[in-house]
């Protein structure tokens, strides 16, 4: 808070060693009240009620308890419930235990229900008249015996539950099952004490002949092999070899039972009451627990030790966690004023000492609490500082005055009433033995004649003191509003004004036994000297806030950070700076703490103030669990169907449109207040690890492929456990899977090949064709018209010259159109004739056709192009159209330009052809003669074939006729 805002066979053994726990927890002194409970849990976090009866942790580190309201299964941070709807046979459940097969077996009022890891299934075999299991028991040939109100029934294994093997005892109602190191199965009852099975003979113990009472609630050996007995409102009997003796300390459970005993793997015992509390026996002597140490309800029904070490303990209040590595705190509930503790010290004496928010100071010393007030003689109620003088003397800085308690007398000291000069946020005693209090109005020295200002300072803020430094010199380093204040050598000074902490409220300073300074501030993190000058750490850097109130550096040196989101640690010997987390989950009272409210006691424990009570933890036990998280792959949907995770040993194989699936997992840490992380990843989608808090992950539309999905969990100490992974497979549509696309590729490729086959033909067809009508064409067509002409020259030279002269006009008109048709029919001809289709054949054409009648009026004919060119393959009547227009431009050349050179040339780019008729001749004025009849023709079949006709000439420049078109795909 900111000041300035308000297979011991029996069963199963509570498993680490724990001698040392009670030990701690029993202090002398005023210490000895504290709570020793570190957490609890209600219905209020997530059980599925609070009487818990049964407790019991699998092979996979999950915790199960049975209560009146069901089952919860819990992996350290997440419970989850099971109820009659979920297959119980009823939700008021005496014994939890696991098969050597990893079955989970459930003793209820009304019968026995097993948990596969899938699904809950009741059994149905139980002969006898009473259904209500109280206790299981696996013999050294795993055969199951099953205690019940009707007897005790045997079966071959848990895996065998349709038929019992035996049923003992019937009529009996049986509460406890142990057996001995020779095999005996020893069976406690309720009224008639208790029977010995040997060879499947039941006989009454001949050991236990002698006890006061035949109303056993349970039997456990002892690590020395002796049998302890607990009887209803008899107290503890423990059985030996040759005697049987009453416990000790049996006046101390005054009148209550042991419910349950259980035995820790160093031998001590663990004993749970109803109403006395728990109880650890070691070495002869017993320490108790109960609900001023922070039980929920002094009835205790069960006693589970974890593998990491801690004791859960099932109460008729919900379930309580020991763990000496974790907080203790003292709040309202175990002898403070209040909840909200504003500072912390000690006495002299030992006597611990606390400022409650409002409620004065609360002295816990060996006669119990006392509490100081203005009814006492304190200025204020609010009491911002504390501290103990090693004259036994108590300063005490409020909101309006500073106070020494010594004697038993409160008695003024300075700033009676004033709330700047009394209000005093710190008292430092300094090496010499003399006190300074931080005050809104400066640093302040007690001298003989009062309080004085141990420097002026003109800035306000900075006159507001949080913290009060010594330095190794002497010289000191005062936080302030407004930054940090050095005062050396009697003069004060102050950083630059570009100094990282200039205009920072810093609330805390702490040189580290390594010598550097921390510095921490309101809102802007920790500041820590490097060679390299100040470094910040944020929350950016792993901090849970950036508020850090105050500072404790344990013997190790890592260093505490109070906050407004819990205690950070930091450990510095690592090349980045580690932090950890310890919060709520971890013991502390509250995530948020005060200013100031940070003490080391003599014995190196760390305290710390926040709103809900004074937490304390002793750093030589903040250690990391035995191991690092167990990662649990605890359930995988498909869509909304739960899979059965024995069916990924297999590797499954799912269809196409099977691809949403909904990963749930666990990191099972049931202590150390430890906040569990992960990271996962799935193969083929996530390129590096995921990290995340959070215990499930979606992945949706997964394409067709193998995978493997692997997660970790991982603890505040930045250690991974054991990877759990599972492996898939996505099958592909049909329409992507091998043989169908080859199936595809081969019918397709197929049909192409058919449409091509018949395209070849029906082109073959066309080219014979063509061939075929090109050779009638010249053959009978072009032979009859050449013999036309011939027979014209004959009948002219038979006739008489007076004859020949009157028909003569005739005659030659015949023999012209004649000789006219076999030049149009020697061009049909080679349109026609299919080896005619490129553009060298074109130009070939015309030059044949040209050439002599250029040489007859002295010009020469020649053909230019690229290969490329020449290689276009025109069609017929795109062969056509470019064929006249070029006989078009070369008749005018020989007829009109009297031109002594003609080039026809072709050239390509892309689908473009271009063919040009260029001559050198006496050309013409090419605007003025655009409505000639050559060039109209030659523009309307320009206009056929879709191409641009150009005619560029002037006189005495020549003429070029250029034609431009997309040519065809053929």
């Amino acid at each position: 808070m900111n000041p300035q805002r308000y297979r011991n066979h029996n069963r199963p053994p509570i498993r680490g060693a724990c001698a040392v726990l009670l030990i701690a927890l029993i202090l002398a002194g005023p210490v000895s009240g504290q709570v020793r409970i570190s957490q609890t849990f209600t219905v209020d976090e997530g059980l599925v009620q609070s009487q818990v009866n049964a407790l019991f942790e699998d092979s996979q580190g999950f915790l199960w308890l049975g209560t009146f309201g069901g089952v919860t299964r819990w992996d350290g941070s997440r419970f989850r419930n099971f109820q009659s709807q979920d297959g119980l046979t009823s939700m008021d459940i005496r014994v939890i235990r696991e098969a050597p097969s990893g079955t989970i077996l459930i003793g209820t009022h009304l019968g026995l229900t097993t948990w596969d890891g899938q699904q809950m299934r009741p059994v149905d075999s139980l002969p006898g008249s009473s259904t209500s299991i109280r206790d299981f028991l696996f013999d050294e040939i795993d055969r199951l015996w099953v205690a019940t109100g009707d007897g005790i029934v045997v079966y071959a294994g848990a895996d065998s539950l349709d038929n019992p093997l035996h049923h003992f005892l019937a009529g009996k109602s049986i509460s406890s099952l142990d057996q001995t190191p020779s095999g005996v199965i020893l069976a406690g009852t309720f009224g008639d004490g208790i029977f010995g099975i040997v060879d499947g003979i039941p006989a009454p113990w001949s050991a236990a002949g002698q006890l006061p009472g035949d109303r056993v609630r349970d039997i456990c050996f002892s690590a020395e092999g002796e049998l302890w007995i607990s009887l209803v409102r008899g107290g503890i009997w423990i059985a030996g070899e040759s005697e049987l003796r009453e416990w000790l300390y049996n006046h101390e459970l005054q009148g209550f039972d042991v419910k349950v005993i259980r035995r820790a793997r160093d031998g001590s015992l663990w004993l749970g009451t109803t109403g006395r509390g728990v109880g650890q026996v070691s070495a002869s002597q017993v320490q108790w627990l109960d609900q001023e140490q922070g039980l929920l309800s002094s009835t205790v029904w069960d006693i589970c030790e974890v593998r990491d070490g801690s004791v859960l303990l099932g109460t008729w209040g919900g379930l309580a966690v020991l763990d000496r590595r974790r907080f203790v705190t003292r709040n309202a509930a175990t002898g403070l004023a209040a909840d909200n503790v504003l500072a912390i010290t000690s006495l002299a004496d030992g006597s611990l000492v606390f400022s409650c928010l409002d409620q004065g100071v609360t002295i816990l010393g060996p006669d119990g609490p006392r509490t100081i007030t203005t009814e006492q003689g304190l200025a204020d109620n609010r009491v911002w500082s504390l501290h103990g003088a090693p004259d036994g003397s108590l300063y005490i800085g409020t909101h309006r005055g500073v106070n020494v308690y010594r004697d038993e007398v409160v008695q003024p000291l300075f700033g009676i009433g004033d709330t700047m000069l009394g209000r005093v946020y710190e008292i430092h005693a300094c090496r010499d033995g003399k006190l300074l209090f931080g005050s809104y109005d400066g640093v302040l020295r007690l001298g003989p004649d009062g309080p004085r200002q141990l420097y002026e300072d003109p800035d306000s803020g900075s006159r507001v003191i949080y913290d009060i430094h010594e330095d190794t010199d002497g010289s000191l380093i005062v936080g302030t509003r407004n930054g940090i204040v050095y005062w050396r050598d009697g003069v004060m000074e102050k950083p630059a004004p570009d100094h990282p902490l200039a205009g920072i409220p810093v609330w805390s300073v702490h040189r580290s036994a390594g010598g550097e300074l921390r510095y921490g501030t309101s809102g802007e993190g920790l500041f820590y000297e490097t060679p390299g000058g100040l470094r910040q750490l944020t929350v950016a850097e792993g901090l849970t806030d950036n508020t850090v109130y105050g500072m404790l550096e344990d013997f190790e040196g890592r260093l505490y950070l109070a906050t407004n989101r819990g205690v950070n640690v930091v450990d510095f010997r690592q090349q980045t700076p580690h932090v950890r987390h310890l919060g709520v989950t971890a013991g502390l009272a509250s995530e948020e703490c005060n200013q100031g409210a940070c003490w080391q006691d003599p014995a190196g424990r760390l305290w710390f103030g926040t709103l809900r009570g004074a937490s304390r933890i002793d750093p030589a036990l903040d250690l990391p669990s035995p191991s690092a998280p167990v990662a649990i792959l605890d359930r995988v949907r498909l869509y909304d169907e739960t899979l059965a995770m024995d069916s990924f040993a297999s590797e499954p194989r799912f269809t196409y449109h099977e691809n949403y699936f909904k990963i749930d997992f666990a990191g099972i840490q049931l202590s150390g207040g430890s906040e569990v992380s992960f990271r996962y990843r799935m193969s083929g989608i996530d390129r590096d690890w995921v990290i995340s808090a959070q215990d499930f992950v979606q992945y949706t539309a997964l394409p067709a492929a193998s995978y493997e999905f692997t997660v970790q969990a991982g603890d505040e100490w930045g250690r991974w456990g054991e990877a759990a992974a599972i492996r898939f497979h996505i099958a592909p549509p049909f329409w992507r899977t091998w043989w169908f696309i080859m199936l595809a590729v081969l019918t397709v490729g197929g049909g192409i090949a058919l449409v091509v086959v018949q395209r070849v033909r029906q082109i073959l067809a066309v080219e014979r064709l063509r061939a075929r009508i090109a050779a009638d064409l010249h053959d009978d067509i072009g032979a009859g018209l050449t013999e036309i002409s011939i027979l014209n020259e004959v009948a002219g030279s038979r006739l008489a010259p007076e004859q020949r002269a009157r028909v003569a006009g005739e005659l030659d008109r015949i023999g012209e159109v004649a000789r006219s048709m076999v030049s149009g029919m020697s061009d049909i001809v080679w349109l026609v004739r299919p080896r005619n289709d490129t553009t060298d054949e074109l130009l070939s054409r015309l030059v044949d056709q040209y050439r002599p009648l250029m040489q007859a009026v002295g010009a020469q004919l020649t053909r230019k192009g690229s290969r490329r060119a020449l290689r276009l393959r025109l069609g017929m009547e795109e062969r056509q159209h470019v064929l006249m227009l070029c006989k078009e431009a070369l008749h005018n050349a020989l007829k009109y330009s009297q031109a002594q050179n003609v080039l026809l040339t072709i050239t390509r780019t892309g689908r473009q052809a271009i063919i040009e008729v260029q001559d050198d001749g006496v050309g013409f004025d090419a605007e003025t003669t655009k409505s000639g009849h050559g060039q109209q023709t030659m523009r309307q079949r320009a206009k056929k074939l879709g191409a641009d006709l150009t005619v560029r000439s002037q006189p005495g420049a020549g003429t070029t006729v250029t034609v431009s078109w997309r040519v065809r795909r053929r």
